[in-house]
């Protein structure tokens, strides 16, 4: 559970950046909420970053995004020992 252990967000406004271990998320305020808007981000030297996903694929980075957790979490508790018998 380290890539969220070192997470580091930074809020400009309605917009953010989530920095994970190797990869970037941009997130939208939307609502109630925030929205994922791009993913999978690397920094690029003098260009923007290069996204693997973005707006238009919400559904399909919702996913991602909802996978990953449950696997960072399946992962936690298997280290921590609550899932082994």
């Amino acid at each position: 559970m380290s890539a969220v252990a070192d997470a580091v967000a930074e809020v400009y406004g309605r917009q953010a950046m989530v920095r994970l271990s190797g990869h970037t998320l941009f997130l939208s305020q939307c609502g109630k909420g925030w929205k994922v808007v791009a993913a999978g981000c690397t920094p690029r030297p003098d260009r923007p970053f290069d996204c693997q996903v973005e707006r238009g694929a919400e559904v399909r980075v919702l996913f991602v995004t909802v996978l990953a957790v449950i696997v960072l979490g399946l992962a936690y508790f298997t280290t921590i020992g609550l899932l082994q018998r």
